[in-house]
This record gives structure tokens, sequence and C-alpha cells, in this order.
């Protein structure tokens, strides 16, 4: 299918100081000892220069913007970030993923950037992210909105946006990390193991395959950890 966008959930003072990370390794670390060599997930809470354009992240290029834009950090605090990020790390553990939270550079890789709005980027409220999205897989920037979710939801959106990136779509099992219902009522998210239909809430035909299974999609993007 053609490169289309992305968009997760729906949702209900910036700052600029750069944070130090959060202690998680950096690119180079070997976490899976019996894996090729890892894909890089940038957790990004520093802001930046971003450019419109051809999606990479290396050079902070995104099809997203509208134009050029300089962003804020969105002041996180480091025990909420340690939460989310610790999250994030233990979700995607079975998969050949460093996850990093200091800038790898001009690197193959995925970025996710903390904002607190959708206004920073010329988004209308309403949306908790946005990430570029095509049946393939893609090494692109998606932006998360913070609003008022918890450190789990935040956790759950920005492993759904590296599913996205990957070309799984939405499913309509609000207990899967790639549903797109954040309502408190399915409980804690998590990668499914099973076949799901696809859909927003109700099943809907499947863009990519006829229905999805999320853990198997994960496998084919990302590969297994090995040697844990």
């Amino acid at each position: 299918m053609p490169l289309t966008l992305a968009v997760w959930g729906g949702c209900s003072d910036d700052a600029s100081t750069v944070i130090p990370d959060a202690g998680l390794p950096d690119a180079t670390e070997v976490r899976c000892p019996g894996s090729p060599e890892p894909h890089i997930v940038f957790l990004n809470r520093n802001g930046g220069s971003y450019t419109m354009g051809p999606n990479n992240p290396g050079t902070n290029t995104s099809q997203i913007l509208g134009e050029d834009v300089t962003l804020n950090a969105p002041g996180i605090a480091d025990g909420d970030w340690d939460e989310i990020t610790s999250c994030v790390t233990s979700m995607l553990s079975d998969y050949n993923i460093a996850v990093v939270d200091s800038d790898p550079g001009a690197v193959v890789q995925k970025e996710i950037v903390f904002l607190r709005a959708p206004s920073e980027i010329g988004l209308s409220m309403g949306v908790d992210g946005i990430s570029p999205f095509s049946c393939g897989n893609l090494d692109a920037i998606a932006f998360l909105f913070m609003t008022t979710r918890s450190n789990r939801q935040i956790c759950e959106l920005a492993v759904g946006g590296v599913g996205r990136m990957a070309g799984i779509e939405v499913v309509a099992e609000c207990t899967d990390v790639f549903s797109n219902q954040i309502d408190g009522q399915c409980g804690d998210k998590n990668i499914t193991d099973a076949v799901l239909p696809c859909g927003d809430g109700e099943p809907t035909p499947c863009q990519c395959a006829e229905t999805v299974n999320p853990h198997e999609s994960m496998t084919s993007a990302y590969g297994l950890c090995e040697g844990q």
C-alpha cells in the first residue's frame, strides 16, 4: 500500500532543558549476544530541530511535518521517564531491539519524539501520537503527545508507535498494545501472540493481510532476541 500516516488513540508549559539520559544502554551495547545487530529505537524527551522531507531519523527529517520546527523538551520528570523507558524496554525485550534515550546520531533507527501537545507540530487536539505507516518496515520518526495519560499508557503508546512503523495495523482487541482504545477499561496492554482482527474498536478488513498476529509481526520486523 502507499505510504500513509497512522494516528494513535484519541485524547483529551513547554521546557527547553536538555535532560541527561536515564541510564539506558547506548546503541553499541550488545543486548542479544546470539542475534544480528539490533534495530535501534530512540526515545527522545529532549526535543530538537526537525525538517520536513523524506523520512530519515538520522537527519531529523519527517514527512509528517508541514514546516521546519524547533521542538522544546516536554519536561518529563526523571522518575516518570525511568518508569516509561523501563516499561518500553520490558515490553520490547523479546525482540532484537536496542531501546536508547541518548541520540545515536546519523544511523539507521526509529525515533519517537515525546511532546506535550499535537499543536507543537501543527495538529489539532484529539490524537495521542502520529507516525508514517506502510505495510512494510519504515525507519522514521513518530511523535507522541503526553496529554493526560498515565506513564503506563504513554509506554503503551510508544510501543504502539514502534509497531506502526513496522507495518502493524490497528487491531480490534482492546487488550493488545496495537489497539487504539485507551479508555482505561482494557487494563494493561501487551503484545499478543494470537491472531486478531483489524479495526478501531469494531473489526474491519485489514489493509496488509487478512488478520494480524502482533507478536509474529514484531518478530518478522525485528527478529527475536537470542541469548537472553
